[in-house]
């Protein structure tokens, strides 16, 4: 649990799921499959194939595919959509290793080859910007187009910095009421974070016991470590694929915990240092975005969450269909 605000916030939600039960049945529309990257490690793949240009879901840490099991369905009439679940989450295989975005992007590039992708275009949420610019780094030639979600450059020594002189106080935790069953687990995330994420994302990454009550996430936090320690975390200079970048904007309520109206002044205070310095690291990033990257389009939502693709869904449809363009 103590991974949970620095992940929400600068990576990802380290959302908890629940492995699939009698009380839910995925509705989403793609097949599932597993693809072997190295030996014994296997990747949990979503593939709606469909006809048309080949476009690439990452999640953001702590997330499965799954995140996007809803949002893709602004995309799968005109396009072959696909969302991976990382090594050592959903239903992917846990390996002690290979928790480096070289790695992490090799994955990639062996899933687009099983797929028979020869170029696809890459959307990453969070830190799934960090294997956006790896791959096409390691692979130009696979990569037709590049669209970050809420991604920053997370080798950024700063950041860490800034979370180790700011630490968020803990006040998140489910009660064993919120933890009783899927139901109750859902709507305490939604309390804690502010936002609904799909049913299917929940149930990807959580144990439950024979009663279906809550008892744990999948991915322990080592494998979180592994990730946020990586020593080659991407950089955003020199890419020359053309490239959308979204970025909620620090300022807005929505980057805030949901409950920090509810919270003791004295905790509002702890809270407020950490935004203070969040919103000078965000608005250095994206001038050093706007500066380094060679052929790219920023928007930055005044009023979004960190999951700016649920909080401003229709907004960022639009935005991406008109990066895109031609669909065929």
């Amino acid at each position: 649990m103590k991974y949970r605000f620095y992940i929400y916030f600068l990576v990802s939600i380290v959302l908890p799921c629940f492995a699939q039960t009698k009380e839910y049945i995925d509705l989403a529309t793609h097949e599932t499959r597993f693809i072997e990257v190295q030996p014994n490690i296997r990747l949990e793949v979503l593939d709606w194939k469909r006809q048309g240009k080949s476009i690439v879901f990452l999640s953001g840490l702590g997330n499965s595919g799954h995140v996007f099991d809803e949002f893709v369905n602004h995309f799968t009439t005109f396009y072959h959509v696909v969302a991976i679940s990382r090594r050592g989450f959903g239903h992917s295989s846990r390996p002690d290793s290979g928790y480096d975005a070289t790695t992490r992007a090799k994955d990639i590039k062996v899933i687009l080859d099983s797929l028979s992708v020869e170029k696809a275009i890459l959307i990453g949420h969070s830190i799934g910007g960090d294997e956006l610019s790896v791959f096409s780094k390691l692979f130009p030639n696979r990569v037709e187009k590049l669209i970050y979600l809420d991604a920053y450059n997370y080798g950024d020594q700063k950041l860490f910095k800034i979370f180790k002189e700011h630490p968020f106080p803990n006040s998140f935790s489910a009660t064993k009421s919120d933890s009783i069953s899927l139901l109750n687990y859902t709507a305490f995330m939604v309390k804690v974070f502010g936002i609904r994420m799909p049913l299917s994302e929940i149930m990807a990454i959580t144990q439950i016991d024979s009663l279906g009550r809550y008892i744990g996430d999948t991915t322990p936090d080592s494998i979180q470590q592994k990730i946020l320690q990586s020593k080659d975390f991407a950089n955003f200079e020199k890419i020359e694929t053309p490239s959308l970048l979204f970025f909620a904007s620090a300022e807005s309520d929505l980057y805030r915990v949901p409950f920090y109206k509810l919270l003791h002044d004295s905790t509002k205070i702890k809270y407020e240092s950490f935004y203070t310095a969040l919103r000078k690291w965000q608005k250095d990033q994206i001038s050093q975005f706007r500066k380094t990257m060679l052929n790219c389009k920023i928007i930055s939502l005044e009023n979004a969450h960190h999951y700016l693709f649920i909080s401003n869904e229709g907004e960022v449809v639009n935005e991406i269909f008109n990066f895109l363009g031609d669909k065929k």
